[in-house]
């Protein structure tokens, strides 16, 4: 790092505000309207210090639909790293943000939990208008290792892993709404397959390390606050040589999905999925694009642990 980029990046870091931003945003990324909520403060002292840590190569951005997020940079080097360190474990007056931040995530969680709860007696209907049709279903069929326990996060009803399902096999879904797995649960299983379904927190995932010879994520990535998180747990609990298979949108600018159906990421890019799965240590990344049931272009993408 050059002498003067240097010196910008001490310039900064010296000022308490921005320290705070800058622990809130290991966190994940965040828009104005939360890093508010959780430092209650005013939103044009919140924006001028965003500015400065963004102007300092520290902070990068994304819009989403008509929200900017603001997180910490990918390619920050090693200095940078050092040096957040450094006044993490040094700072004592942290350590209420970081139950601010805690508050916040949980509030969302709830938030979510609720909407699901509400929407889970015609979630099916929803996932046909939204979701693969039978053709693609098949491929993805194939693609999964029925070897060991196959796992599907953010289940909702069921009605995707029941399709996957082989005589058998042992399967198993997580998701956090209660109203959604009971409605799995009364699904008729196929004989001599086990397929059960449980509550759980996809970014912390109730499983040991190394028990499951796939993972299968269908249209959950996009709700979440940081899927790099759900990835890496995926990672965690994969066997070696298991797969993860990925289905979602493609970037896109349409905001009705956020207000209507609670999206907080507007799809993802190639790149965005491909640098989060080779970061976590995933290989043999396969990308293609498809069209969804309602013409909405959607990805599938597995990779291998």
């Amino acid at each position: 790092m050059k002498f003067s980029d240097t010196l910008k990046v001490y310039k900064a870091l010296a000022d308490e505000t921005r320290i705070r931003l800058v622990h809130i945003l290991e966190h994940g990324d965040f828009h104005v309207n939360e890093l508010l909520e959780i430092l209650s403060m005013g939103q044009s002292r919140i924006s001028r210090h965003l500015k400065i840590l963004y102007q300092a190569g520290i902070l990068s951005t994304r819009r989403e639909g008509s929200f900017i997020y603001y997180s910490l940079r990918q390619d920050l080097g090693s200095f940078l790293e050092m040096t957040l360190k450094a006044l993490r474990e040094s700072s004592g007056k942290l350590t209420p943000d970081e139950l601010s931040v805690q508050e916040h995530l949980q509030k969302r969680k709830r938030d979510k939990r609720v909407y699901f709860d509400d929407i889970a007696g015609h979630w099916d209907n929803l996932k046909k208008q939204h979701g693969l049709n039978d053709n693609y279903i098949s491929k993805l069929s194939a693609l999964v290792n029925h070897q060991e326990l196959v796992v599907e996060l953010g289940s909702g009803t069921g009605s995707l892993l029941h399709s996957l399902v082989q005589p058998g096999g042992n399967y198993l879904g997580i998701d956090m709404s209660e109203e959604m797995v009971r409605i799995a649960s009364q699904r008729e299983v196929t004989s001599n397959t086990k397929l059960r379904f449980q509550v759980g927190d996809v970014e912390n995932i109730p499983l040991p390390e190394k028990t499951c010879s796939t993972v299968f994520i269908s249209m959950v990535l996009h709700h979440l606050i940081a899927p790099e998180t759900t990835l890496k747990e995926s990672y965690r609990i994969l066997s070696s040589g298991g797969k993860l298979i990925l289905h979602d949108l493609v970037k896109h600018d349409d905001d009705s999905y956020r207000e209507i159906y609670q999206h907080r990421w507007l799809g993802f890019t190639e790149e965005d999925i491909r640098s989060w799965l080779e970061k976590n240590g995933f290989k043999k990344v396969n990308y293609n694009r498809i069209t969804g049931s309602n013409h909405r272009q959607m990805f599938i993408c597995h990779a291998t642990k």
